[in-house]
């Protein structure tokens, strides 16, 4: 198998997400039932991207029912081979008429024993290791640099005098990116810090004065607010323009 991860001859999904379940992993309930040689996989996966094209999924499955103590309990992973029979995959089209999501939904697909990745019924420090690690790069906020190219049209050729002006669009948009860009750095930095350890990193918040680009409303420092006032003192736009 690794060398053919290595000659890039394979491509994989991953199966973690589930009908019901939200984006709580650990009530999984896609089970996977101990027989001769292997185990039984019965359930549903949802929005698993590229299954489709996929050759394998790294699935999580429920092996073991949980315990009180502890929720986390009886989960493993399988390496699952997609052209297994018992599987089909449904695709779910978003409204542009893309498929990258599907789901998957397995009846009886045998998976042999030499398909269990890492320990039985451990598999959430697997997951959350491998989470911690996958969600910690720079793309992470990478990926909307297309809202940074728009936001340098935006701003001009003084960018400075823009920012001064406060509440408008350019005003409001240059607030918006520093305080994206100051949450993105520390966010990166935190999550390599603990992904090799399988944390989570602490919660970062935008800059003090900066304006909060999901309500829209400005945030004052604290040294800047009187006794009894709110936290979010005005209303600004963090839109720009069409």
């Amino acid at each position: 198998m690794l060398p053919r991860i290595c000659k890039g001859e394979v491509c994989f999904a991953i199966g973690m997400s589930e009908p019901g379940s939200g984006s709580d992993l650990f009530a999984a309930k896609t089970k996977a039932t101990k027989t001769e040689g292997g185990w039984l996989i019965n359930g549903t996966k949802i929005w698993t991207s590229n299954a489709h094209q996929a050759h394998y999924l790294i699935g999580l499955f429920r092996t073991s029912p949980p315990t009180k103590e502890n929720r986390r309990h009886g989960l493993t992973q399988f390496l699952v081979d997609m052209k297994t029979p018992g599987i089909a995959v449904n695709p779910i089209y978003q409204m542009t008429g893309l498929h990258d999501f599907n789901e998957v939904v397995f009846t009886d697909a045998f998976m042999p024993d030499d398909h269990v990745l890492g320990e039985v019924d451990g598999a959430w420090k697997q997951a959350t290791s491998e989470l911690a690690y996958e969600r910690s790069g720079p793309e992470r906020f990478l990926e909307t640099f297309y809202v940074l190219i728009e936001l340098v049209r935006v701003l001009g050729d003084k960018p400075d005098i823009a920012r001064r002006r406060g509440p408008g669009p350019a005003g409001g948009a240059a607030a918006c990116a520093a305080a994206h860009v100051g949450v993105g750095r520390r966010h990166a930095a935190r999550r390599q810090g603990a992904g090799g350890r399988g944390g989570r990193s602490s919660r970062t918040s935008a800059p003090s004065g900066s304006r909060s680009c999901r309500t829209g409303r400005a945030i004052s420092p604290p040294s800047s607010r009187k006794a009894g006032q709110p936290r979010h003192a005005s209303r600004s736009s963090c839109s720009s323009p069409p």
